[in-house]
């Protein structure tokens, strides 16, 4: 394709006329549209890396959010559990409040008995008492009372000491319960905070995603405008450029059909024929805007091969409908040899295709090969060239070809070719 444009924006001669380019060469119109088209390949791809770090992210900030949700569910427990410890705490508050109102009632007392004891000289009462009795009885009694009186200073002391003791323990699982709750608080705290860290970053990194998802798309959406215009421009450049030609070719045909009548007069009449109505005045050439194949005065050559069938056409044709490369793909596949390989490139290109593809090429006429010319070569005036079927080698050199566009295009016909010419040619053999 690159290589047709180029030559389209080349020089075209046909009978004197010249075709410029027209607004810009069809190749940077083309450059231009591969190069954004590879720019939107690049884009898509880094799209779709976006939208698959997208989908990651997603599913990443999913599993936080139930993380956050369980953590929440371990806050709510902790603080059932802080609130139950509080109540532990404050019923130990008022153990100790009220343990430690026991100890000092009880204080009070035993103070009050050391004092009694120290200043009423119990030893002494205690014999006062035995010899102020009246009876033994009496005696035995109030020995009784003050033993009693001492014993039960005693557990009083006892008891106080346990209570302390008890205080003391209070207070040790108090702070210990204290110090719990409040490392469960900062623990938590810190989950807490370091999640709402992560889902910050997650959610700055989907925004991230997101906008450069959409500066992407809208740099492919500008890309492809630019594609649309330029194929717009293109398609107008090549529509000019080819009014041109046909312009030309118009002008060039007359002066060229006579000749060829000439040619195909003294064909006829050399092996015995009678020449025919003249097929190719000016005023019958076809618009090349036509669509269907027709046969112009066919004359069979040496080969004896069938005339063409307008309406036959290969099932693997590289050539352009209308064109001389459609025809010889067609010609050869009605006479049972097709082309096997449908990159044959423009008419003038066959010789070189032919060689790359395997098949036999030369310069010399053989019957049953198509024959390519460049264009300049044999009075091919298109820079595409020309490709044709040979129909007949003659013993002067000189051969008979069918082919198609020469006349107009989807025109079939047939002529003679000097043998100056026919040496010029590329002799591509299919086989047949």
């Amino acid at each position: 394709m690159k290589r047709r444009l180029v030559l389209l924006s080349s020089i075209l001669v046909l009978s004197g006329a010249v075709i410029s380019p027209v607004m810009a060469y069809a190749e940077d119109y083309e450059a231009q549209i591969n190069q954004n088209a590879q720019q939107i390949e690049q884009n898509n791809q880094t799209i779709q890396a976006l939208q698959q770090e997208q989908q990651a992210t997603a599913q990443q900030l999913t599993t936080l959010v139930k993380e956050i949700e369980d953590t929440q569910l371990q806050l709510n427990q902790l603080a059932q559990q802080m609130s139950d410890t509080q109540n532990q705490i404050i019923t130990l508050e008022s153990d100790i409040t009220k343990l430690n109102e026991v100890i000092e009632k009880r204080a009070e007392k035993i103070v009050e008995q050391a004092r009694y004891l120290q200043t009423e000289n119990t030893s002494s009462d205690l014999l006062k008492a035995i010899f102020s009795s009246e009876s033994i009885v009496e005696a035995f009694e109030k020995i009784w009372a003050m033993t009693e009186l001492t014993s039960a200073s005693n557990d009083v002391l006892k008891q106080q000491k346990v209570d302390k003791e008890k205080v003391e323990a209070k207070k040790v699982e108090l702070d210990t319960k204290l110090q719990e709750q409040g490392q469960r608080a900062a623990n938590m705290q810190t989950l807490a905070s370091q999640q709402a860290d992560r889902r910050g970053n997650l959610e700055t990194v989907l925004s991230t995603i997101e906008s450069q998802t959409a500066s992407t798309q809208a740099q492919n959406a500008d890309l492809q405008a630019k594609i649309d215009e330029a194929k717009e421009a293109q398609a107008q450049y090549l529509a000019q450029l080819e009014a041109q030609r046909q312009a030309a070719q118009q002008s060039a045909l007359a002066a060229r059909l006579a000749e060829e009548e000439r040619a195909r007069a003294e064909y006829v009449t050399a092996h015995g024929g009678t020449v025919s109505t003249n097929a190719y005045e000016a005023s019958s050439v076809p618009s090349s805007t036509s669509t269907s194949s027709s046969v112009t005065s066919f004359v069979s050559g040496s080969g004896n091969y069938p005339a063409p069938n307008p309406s036959f056409i290969a099932s693997l044709n590289g050539g352009y409908p209308g064109q001389c490369t459609w025809y010889v793909f067609n010609r050869l596949a009605q006479l049972g040899s097709p082309i096997r390989h449908s990159l044959m490139g423009n008419g003038g290109e066959w010789g070189y295709y032919g060689r790359v593809n395997g098949y036999s090429v030369s310069n010399t006429p053989k019957v049953g090969t198509a024959v390519s010319w460049q264009g300049g070569e044999a009075g091919i005036n298109t820079p595409y060239g020309h490709v044709a079927f040979v129909e007949a080698v003659y013993g002067d050199g000189s051969i008979l070809v069918s082919e198609m566009n020469y006349i107009g295009e989807f025109i079939i016909s047939t002529r003679v070719v000097s043998a100056a010419h026919a040496a010029q040619g590329d002799y591509i053999d299919f086989g047949l």
